[in-house]
């Protein structure tokens, strides 16, 4: 397994006791990789897509918790010269409930082009830690430390690659933005703000296996 789904499936067993924290972090996953679609006159579904069973796992946890809606994880047939499958997380809601239907809406909003994210939404540093984890889950790569440093955010919106920089300058940590093919790819390279990065969302096991390495390497040189 490389280092970078390691990185994931530890993130994903993490599951805040807070639901504010919950709803950052579900509201991440939903902005870049789901999508909200009316099924017919009197029902909406939540489709929210995850390229790891545990995080697939993970967005199903969070949408029982906050919302108790019903909720299936569909797995994709694993496609030729693919190396993974797409599982995709379905949650089906009554348009005649209005306030939950209206939370639903304002959960997707950030996904809108040029759209901000929500001030009560990350609020606190708390719900920011949870929203960047959120995002990494979804279109993060962290390469094995044992190589060069890099870390990448891959998005489509220039809207929202501002609101990830300016949460990231929240915790002190610079990235720089570079365009590849259709995506815009958010990066750090630098060891000591990677090592940064990995405490902000929560990831203290790949944490000190990062700096163990570091170690080691600065000791070799």
């Amino acid at each position: 397994m490389s280092f970078s789904n390691q990185v994931k499936e530890e993130l994903a067993r993490e599951i805040s006791d807070k639901a504010c924290c919950r709803r950052a972090e579900l509201a991440a996953l939903v902005h870049v990789n789901g999508r909200i679609i009316k099924t017919d006159a009197e029902r909406l579904k939540l489709v929210v897509q995850a390229e790891q069973a545990g995080t697939a796992r993970k967005i199903y946890t969070l949408i029982k918790s906050l919302y108790g809606l019903q909720t299936t994880v569909q797995a994709e047939p694993r496609r030729r010269f693919k190396k993974t499958r797409i599982y995709e997380v379905h949650a089906i809601i009554s348009n005649r409930d209005a306030d939950l239907w209206q939370r639903l809406q304002d959960l997707n909003a950030a996904s809108k082009k040029g759209r901000r994210l929500g001030a009560d939404l990350i609020r606190r540093n708390c719900c920011k830690r949870s929203y960047l984890r959120g995002i990494f889950l979804s279109r993060g790569f962290i390469n094995r430390p044992e190589g060069e440093y890099h870390l990448e955010i891959i998005l489509q919106e220039l809207s929202l690659v501002k609101e990830i920089q300016r949460l990231l300058s929240k915790f002190n940590l610079s990235s720089r933005m570079v365009e590849r093919k259709l995506n815009l790819v958010l990066y750090i390279k630098e060891g000591e703000q990677i090592v940064d990065f990995l405490r902000v969302v929560g990831a203290h096991k790949a944490l000190l296996d990062f700096e163990n390495v570091r170690i080691l390497k600065s000791m070799r040189n």
